[in-house]
């Protein structure tokens, strides 16, 4: 290899970054990946930090709508204990007024 072609490989790998993953060669974590690489596949066109990145944006989408709907269970809670609240409250007579 020469200078200019080792410079070509050089500016080649440049482009691209590296992410490892440690883990241990068992069933299951082979399953796991098996499954991240095809979703990467399938979602980003082989990317696996835009697979990542899609998978987080999930999931914080989730907690979002999570959270959305501990406050709406909340609302309704609040609703329901006016409505009984309104139940409970004995109607007043309305006085007439008196006329010596």
């Amino acid at each position: 290899m020469d200078i200019q072609e080792t410079k070509e490989h050089m500016d080649e790998l440049s482009k691209f970054l590296f992410l490892n993953v440690r883990y241990n060669n068992t069933e299951p974590n082979r399953a796991v990946h098996k499954a991240f690489t095809q979703f990467c596949w399938d979602n980003t066109d082989g990317s696996y930090l835009q697979g990542l990145k899609v998978l987080l944006e999930n999931y914080s989408l989730d907690y979002k709508y999570e959270s959305l709907f501990l406050q709406i269970e909340e609302l309704k809670s609040s609703v329901v204990d006016l409505a009984e609240q309104l139940k409970e409250k004995p109607e007043e007579k309305k006085k007439e007024p008196r006329f010596f």
